[in-house]
């Protein structure tokens, strides 16, 4: 989409039809034309449909993840997507004279970091997570990756039909979710996160052990596999040079 050749490129012209003192520019509140679009068929032809949506079959859920939804739950985790105020911020010791402003998104009550895990999941297995936003006006689209998840119960109210994510918003309801782990092997980590990137970036993001016995949990950083450390390893010098910039400018 180009600019409207009948409005001056410039500045002016921004601030004089958008309000903006800006170029380029563009509005959201402000109907304005800034293009048109030719749609031409191709070949020449053209198909229209010949039904409603609503008349349209649609595929049926795969065999797999039906045989997931009826997969016995091991375990049960909540999941906290938080944002905090002021310092300590999580799990960031400030004891210092004077204490900088400061909000921090994290999860379970800790920054997103590479020597965190917020527990273990068991390889072949599903287990029912109450995903939660807190303070609940924030949404947060909740992430997981290697592992999708049936949301079947929003505010303890069971969703009907339920229905397969991989992301999903979490906005003033908290979601509880079938979440299976058939994609993973022991020795992997998996990764959950809130997919806002400003949100991601300083923290709110937490990883898991997979293990092939619950009670096995000494796997260590050499249990990662080298795609889960260079996600976490750039998430956790985001966290560091956020924290630095706000101790900076406190001093």
């Amino acid at each position: 989409m180009g600019w409207p050749s009948a409005l001056p490129q410039t500045v002016e012209a921004c601030l004089e039809f958008f309000g903006i003192n800006a170029y380029p520019c563009i509005s959201y509140d402000k109907e304005t034309l800034a293009a048109t679009i030719l749609v031409s068929p191709a070949n020449g032809t053209i198909h229209t449909p010949t039904s409603l949506l609503e008349d349209i079959e649609l595929p049926p859920v795969s065999e797999k993840l039906r045989a997931l939804a009826e997969t016995e739950l091991v375990d049960s985790k909540t999941i906290l997507l938080q944002q905090k105020s002021g310092f300590p911020l999580f799990q960031v010791p400030y004891n210092g004279p004077f204490v900088p402003p400061g909000i921090g998104f994290g999860m379970n009550d800790h920054l997103a970091t590479p020597h965190f895990f917020a527990g273990n999941v068991t390889a072949g297995t599903c287990e029912t997570w109450d995903v939660v936003s807190l303070p609940g006006a924030l949404e947060h689209p909740f992430h997981s990756h290697s592992a999708h998840f049936l949301v079947t119960h929003m505010d303890g109210i069971a969703v009907n039909p339920p229905v397969w994510h991989d992301t999903f918003p979490i906005f003033g309801e908290n979601a509880t979710i079938h979440i299976c782990f058939h994609q993973l092997q022991p020795g992997e980590t998996m990764l959950v996160h809130c997919h806002m990137p400003n949100h991601l970036d300083i923290g709110m993001a937490m990883s898991f052990r997979v293990v092939e016995n619950p009670n096995d949990i000494d796997m260590g950083a050499k249990g990662l596999s080298r795609a889960t450390k260079c996600q976490l390893t750039f998430i956790s010098l985001l966290v560091g040079y956020a924290f630095l910039g706000v101790r900076s400018w406190a001093f």
